[in-house]
């Protein structure tokens, strides 16, 4: 996701000095030229950050605890990565994996009957999924699944790593994974 950067050229205009009263208000241009740039949209950590203090001024704990578990998820894989900073997409990389998760966590609760981890692990689910970008349709997917096989051949592997590349985060393995199945077994 790249943040929106809007230019603004604006011309620098002075008066012309002249003491005359025709020429009073007049403008005459400077011959400069200053470009500023409006506000650009907020990077997801600026937004975890922005997000992290209005939940603690409202006293939001689960909100509050699950910011801190994302950030401390970032914070690990770029210690990992030996890196100071991680950029958009591997911000949403972590993303994924920690709302995957929380999914199984969710299910997991389902099974063993823990309704308060339940709804914890759902509340935290849907705070993850404010921050992810929209998952594209079956039908966007089959699209690419085809450009895939048109691109790559039938190989399975070269295929997912063909889609994964171009859904970029915003496709689940496993549906990818059971739609190229799918689609190599048709045909």
């Amino acid at each position: 996701m790249k943040a929106l950067r809007v230019v603004y050229c604006e011309t620098i205009y002075r008066s012309s000095g002249s003491s005359s009263p025709n020429a009073r208000g007049r403008l005459e241009r400077a011959g400069e030229v200053r470009y500023t740039t409006a506000t650009p949209m907020p990077t997801l950590m600026e937004r975890f950050e922005a997000d992290y203090k209005t939940a603690m001024k409202a006293g939001e704990r689960l909100r509050i605890d699950t910011l801190r578990l994302i950030k401390a998820g970032i914070q690990r894989v770029a210690i990992d990565k030996r890196k100071e900073t991680l950029d958009e997409q591997e911000i949403l990389q972590v993303l994924s994996q920690q709302a995957k998760q929380r999914q199984e966590t969710i299910e997991s609760a389902k099974r063993s009957n823990r309704p308060d981890v339940l709804a914890q692990a759902t509340e935290e689910l849907t705070l993850l999924k404010s921050y992810l970008p929209e998952p594209l349709s079956p039908e966007t997917l089959t699209q690419l699944v085809d450009e895939a096989i048109k691109a790559v051949g039938t190989n399975q592997g070269q295929i997912m790593k063909y889609v994964m590349g171009k859904a970029a985060g915003t496709a689940d393995g496993k549906v990818v994974g059971q739609l190229v199945a799918a689609r190599l077994k048709t045909g």
